[in-house]
C-alpha cells in the first residue's frame, strides 16, 4: 500500500520578537486561506514514490501580511502566480488515484480544518465544485497522537513538528514552513519512529 504525507501553509499574521514568530491570533482562522501545499507519496516501507509542491493563490484575502511572507519565505508575486486551490488539491487527488493512496497523514488537525473552511468559502462565494478538496480531506489521518506516543510525550505539552525533529535529531534540510519541506519532515519523523501504517 501507498500513503501520503501532507503539509499545508496558510495565510497568517502576528509579530516577531527576537527572531521568534508569534501567531497572536490577530488573523482569525476564518480569514485564512491556503497559500501552498506539499505532498509526498510513500509505500509502507517508507520508499518515496513521488512528491508534489504548488503555491496557491488566495482568492478572498489575497494580500499576504509581512509576517506571513517572512514566516513562509513566500513573496506576494509567488502566491499571485499560484494555482487555484481546487486545482492544486486536484493534483494531489490525481496522485492519490495514480498511487492508490487511501490515507494521507498530517501532523495535527489544522490541515483538515483549513480544507473544510476552504470548501465552505468557495462553495458559498464562488459556487465552485470542490469535490477535489472533499476527496483529499476525507483521506486525512492525524498521526500526531501516534508520534507523541512514539517519542514519549504525555500530558498537555504538545511540541510542534520542528521540536519533534530536533528531539529525534533528524537532519534539517530545506526551509521551515515550506509546505514540501515540512511534509518531508513529517515523513522522516514517521519513518524514524516507525509509525505503523494503517492497513485494512
Amino acid at each position: 500500500m501507498n500513503y501520503g504525507f501532507l503539509d499545508i501553509e496558510m495565510s497568517c499574521d502576528g509579530h516577531i520578537v527576537n527572531g521568534r514568530f508569534i501567531d497572536d491570533g490577530r488573523m482569525h482562522f476564518s480569514k485564512r486561506e491556503i497559500i501552498s501545499v506539499g505532498f509526498i507519496v510513500s509505500d509502507d516501507k517508507y520508499n518515496i514514490k513521488n512528491r508534489y509542491y504548488s503555491n496557491v493563490k488566495p482568492m478572498i484575502n489575497p494580500v499576504l501580511s509581512d509576517y506571513c511572507k517572512q514566516l513562509t519565505g513566500l513573496s506576494q508575486e509567488e502566491v499571485d502566480k499560484g494555482k487555484k486551490c481546487n486545482n492544486a488539491i486536484g493534483d494531489i487527488r490525481n496522485l492519490c488515484s495514480s498511487y492508490s493512496v487511501d490515507y494521507i497523514f498530517t501532523y495535527g488537525n489544522a490541515d483538515k480544518d483549513i480544507l473544510n473552511l476552504t470548501c465552505q468559502k468557495y462553495r458559498k462565494k464562488f459556487n465552485e465544485n470542490v469535490v477535489n478538496i472533499y476527496v483529499v480531506r476525507d483521506k486525512i489521518v492525524d498521526v500526531k497522537p501516534a508520534i507523541l506516543e512514539g517519542i514519549g510525550v504525555k500530558g498537555k505539552h504538545s511540541p510542534g513538528l520542528e521540536s519533534v525533529r530536533e528531539q529525534l535529531e533528524i537532519k534539517k534540510k530545506g526551509t521551515l514552513h515550506n509546505a514540501l519541506d515540512d511534509a518531508m519532515i513529517l515523513f522522516k519523523i514517521c519513518r524514524e519512529i516507525d509509525v505503523q501504517m494503517i492497513d485494512q
